[in-house]
């Protein structure tokens, strides 16, 4: 019985681990599916989904090395897997991705669905444990290597991965520009409809209009995060220009969810200009005029409300 249990262990603490270790390859997107399924704000869900990464790996790493054999352990590897199962269900039922967020996705390339049964599986294993004989092993420096322990397991997703938002590296959220964009020149490059189609006053008043490619990774998490924002705020004057290979188009729309939004397919040198070069680039424009580039993690609702 007692090489069952430790086998058991092993596994939920391998698996425990390794999923909030692979957690950091989506953060971004899952933050935002924090927002769109309406669990939390822009403000609180890169905290909130990088704690959770933080505490799968800290108690994996607590469940390995055997600090901690008591019952009243297994409360944490339940109340993460009951939680990333929740979660995963409400994408499904409220937004309607097809992606495996909170989950090994990155190192299997599963999809929700598998995802909700590595939950279960760790549910399982947990309510199994629990039923079973416990060992004890009492280490002479426990409660110090715990407290390392969490700690390290808490910053690890915020060094590795830190919210766009800290701009670590200086980027600044609003850069005042002043560069006439002559968006004339995009009502004569023709895109078939199954690729979108452009509105045709962009030149207009104040747009915001994003410049992505459909397999840059930031790309889609800019695109998805101004589908969130266009369904809460529907007359924002919102546009997104895409380029790439038509193969990637299907995919990036599933990820990015833009169909509420003005978008197209535009393969064509006038893209690279107006972008100058580099993805994901946002414009506030002004009467054709574009007077902000704009950091796409610093687009919310107060931005939104000023741009009405």
């Amino acid at each position: 019985m007692k090489i069952t249990t430790h086998i058991l262990r092993s596994i939920l603490a391998i698996l425990t681990f390794l999923t909030g270790y692979y957690m950091l390859q989506t953060l971004d997107f899952s933050e935002t599916a924090l927002v769109d399924n309406g669990w939390s704000t822009w403000l609180i869900a890169p905290y909130i989904i990088r704690i959770v990464s933080g505490l799968f790996m800290f108690t994996g790493l607590v469940l390995i090395l055997g600090l901690n054999q008591s019952k009243k352990m297994l409360i944490w590897p339940f109340g993460l897997f009951l939680f990333s199962s929740f979660f995963q269900c409400s994408i499904i039922w409220q937004i309607e991705l097809d992606r495996c967020y909170l989950c090994l996705r990155e190192l299997f390339q599963w999809n929700i669905y598998q995802g909700i049964v590595l939950g279960s599986i760790g549910l399982g294993l947990t309510i199994l444990l629990y039923n079973l004989p416990q060992t004890s092993f009492n280490w002479k420096f426990r409660f110090p290597v715990i407290l390392i322990l969490f700690l390290t397991s808490i910053s690890y997703p915020f060094i590795l991965n830190y919210p766009a938002s800290w701009a670590v590296y200086g980027e600044s959220e609003f850069e005042e520009i002043q560069r006439p964009m002559q968006l004339e020149r995009l009502d004569t490059i023709v895109t078939p409809k199954k690729y979108g189609q452009l509105p045709k006053n962009l030149n207009e008043g104040k747009q915001l209009i994003a410049f992505v490619t459909l397999t840059c990774p930031y790309c889609k998490r800019a695109a998805y995060r101004l589908h969130v924002l266009k369904k809460k705020y529907p007359l924002a004057p919102i546009t997104i220009i895409t380029s790439g290979d038509t193969a990637d188009w299907d995919l990036f729309i599933r990820r990015s969810k833009i169909e509420n939004v003005p978008h197209a397919l535009m393969n064509h040198r006038v893209f690279a200009e107006l972008s100058e070069g580099s993805v994901p680039k946002l414009y506030l424009i002004d009467e054709g005029t574009a007077i902000q580039k704009v950091q796409y993690w610093a687009i919310d609702e107060a931005f939104l409300e000023k741009l009405q």
